[in-house]
């Protein structure tokens, strides 16, 4: 549990870097356009402003059309932050308890918890360029879903708070069953120990 937890926190501390930065690289360019200046929607929350000056290539990240999602991608260090907070205190509160590896909802937080990884980062994107008649595509790598890499990692957190809590009533419910086994076994001890007990007493009062 401790090892988990401690991954969650260094997967946030990633998210929430990556979160604070636009990162634009370009990958492939199929060929220059002269004096080219053009602004692409990448995604509803990103535009990009491209410039291709004497071959030189600039990359210029702005907001997108969404609001909302200009708002998410606004709020996704807070989303990251919280989601640390909730994970150092699971540490300090759980850190001794076991979790059940092979349990499906743990492998679920698992998986949300790499793909909001993989989404922190730069992701390669194609990008259609025209200028009249000529149409190029270049391929970028730009982090342009930070928001949606932050829901999915506090959500994880908030999975695994819960997943922690299920185990622990799972627990808790295993070891009540195992005291009633327990009781029940002395009770059908002790009744057949009276039984005999009486048979005997019989047996001499014959």
């Amino acid at each position: 549990m401790r090892k988990v937890i401690i991954a969650f926190i260094a997967i946030g501390i990633i998210i929430l870097i990556m979160s604070n930065i636009r990162i634009t690289l370009p990958i492939i360019v199929s060929a220059s356009i002269p004096s080219l200046s053009e602004v692409v929607n990448v995604t509803p929350g990103l535009k990009l402003i491209i410039s291709d000056t004497n071959g030189s290539l600039a990359l210029i990240p702005i907001k997108g059309y969404s609001a909302f999602i200009n708002m998410v991608d606004y709020l996704s260090p807070i989303f990251v932050f919280v989601g640390i907070i909730i994970s150092i205190a699971l540490l300090v509160i759980k850190k001794n308890q076991k979790i059940d590896i092979s349990d499906p909802l743990f492998f679920g937080i698992l998986l949300m918890l790499i793909i909001s990884l993989i989404f922190a980062f730069p992701i390669p994107t194609q990008v259609y360029l025209s200028e009249g008649s000529l149409t190029k595509t270049i391929l970028i790598g730009i982090n342009a879903y930070v928001g949606f890499s932050s829901i999915m990692y506090l959500i994880s957190t908030v999975l695994l708070v819960m997943s922690t809590w299920l185990y622990r009533e799972q627990t808790i419910m295993e070891n009540l069953y195992s005291d009633i086994d327990q009781l029940m076994s002395m009770t059908v001890m002790l009744k057949s120990e009276e039984e005999t007990e009486q048979s005997e007493s019989n047996e001499e009062g014959q």
